[in-house]
């Protein structure tokens, strides 16, 4: 099934251009430089959360894999607010389920990010036979 572009590569530009960073359409690699996690993390609602741009920047990068290396599970585009609010989302889960409330966790490296997809991919695949 042919699932169409909900998120256009003008919609991402538009954004960036709006934001005063790169153009994220134009990415080949995962690396968001410090400058622009700060205005894409300033731009989002993130409640009382105490939330460090160094954790929120490789958030970024890993989500933003996800779609460089998966292109079926490129779910944003690479719109940079799209997927800064995916990485909001998961310091949230993680604050909620943390015994101490508020505190975010520590974003995997992308390498090991990658091994657990690929770890779960495989395992999911095994056990309903289509491995």
């Amino acid at each position: 099934m042919k699932i169409p572009e909900y998120i256009t590569v003008q919609e991402v530009q538009r954004v960036c251009k709006q934001l005063k960073i790169r153009d994220w359409t134009k990415l080949k690699k995962a690396k968001v430089p410090l400058k622009e996690a700060r205005i894409i993390l300033a731009g989002l609602k993130a409640g009382n959360m105490k939330i460090e741009v160094e954790e929120f920047c490789k958030g970024l990068e890993v989500e933003l894999e996800h779609g460089l290396v998966f292109e079926d599970a490129n779910v944003t585009n690479n719109h940079p607010v799209l997927t800064g609010k995916i990485v909001l989302a998961h310091f949230m889960e993680s604050a909620h389920s943390s015994p101490d409330r508020g505190v975010c966790r520590t974003f995997l490296p992308r390498s090991a990010h990658a091994h657990v997809i690929q770890t779960r991919f495989t395992h999911s695949h095994k056990a309903s036979g289509n491995a």
